[in-house]
């Protein structure tokens, strides 16, 4: 807007916006300062979810601003193209949905191409659901619990859609029993319980980043899930999460470790 900059407006999804907050813009990774806003046409200090706004960015020219962005807190900002995911097929569709099928996938404001991964030679029917990976042409912002819908090739007819499990899936398909238990504890909605029943089935133990980012919870949240869990955490950047049982099992085998050395 002439005179004021960057303004982009929207739905607050989660969480809170106020005047002054340094934010960014993702997937592209841009920062920018929250200089004004304004609600239902009045200037305003602060929004909360599910209002509308506009928000006046400071730091960034308009043309980086495009569909499909999100204007998160920086630790929120974690661009992905492996998508682990529980997809429905619609009942409607005339044939199953095959592995490595081309989609159009519609996350939030986001129009991407992607492909669908299914395990080798297995298929999706009419009307049935599984998990599976969906893998982008390029980045984009997606959290657990984030619908979605799959469009065919040509963007003209609906397939079905469904809701992010793990939007930082790995590439690698080892240790599928274990992953399978994974992502059956991700499908919680529940953070605690989601977080208890991950521990449970991670002998390597909880990745705390993106857990914390994956469930858009705060680190005092998270915090009050290790006590509840009785988890405890090793490492300082690359923070882990282990039981306290599985702590205390390996305290022997350091000792013998280190005597053997």
């Amino acid at each position: 807007m002439a005179g004021s900059g960057t303004v982009v407006t929207g739905t607050v999804f989660t969480g809170e916006v106020r005047v002054g907050d340094k934010l960014v813009l993702t997937p592209g990774g841009i920062e920018a300062r929250v200089r004004s806003m304004q609600k239902q046409g009045r200037a305003a200090q602060e929004a909360r979810a599910g209002e509308r706004c506009a928000l006046n960015l400071g730091g960034i020219e308009v043309d980086r601003v495009g569909r499909g962005d999100w204007v998160v807190a920086p630790a929120l900002h974690a661009p992905t193209q492996r998508l682990d995911v529980r997809l429905s097929v619609l009942a409607s569709e005339a044939h199953a949905l095959k592995h490595w099928t081309p989609v159009h996938l519609h996350l939030g404001t986001a129009d991407v191409t992607a492909r669908v991964a299914i395990r080798r030679g297995a298929s999706i029917a009419p009307g049935e659901s599984a998990l599976v990976q969906l893998i982008a042409d390029r980045p984009l912002a997606a959290l657990n619990g984030d619908r979605f819908i799959v469009r065919d090739q040509s963007a003209v007819r609906t397939m079905g859609g469904g809701i992010v499990v793990d939007p930082f899936a790995p590439a690698s398909r080892r240790h599928a029993p274990q992953r399978a238990a994974q992502l059956a504890a991700l499908e919680h909605a529940d953070a605690r319980e989601a977080f208890g029943a991950l521990l449970a089935c991670s002998p390597a133990g909880v990745n705390l980043v993106n857990f914390e980012r994956a469930f858009n919870i705060t680190p005092a949240h998270m915090e009050l899930l290790l006590t509840a869990c009785t988890a405890v955490v090793i490492g300082k950047e690359q923070r882990i999460a282990l039981p306290q049982a599985a702590i205390e099992a390996l305290k022997p085998h350091i000792v013998e470790a280190l005597t053997k050395f």
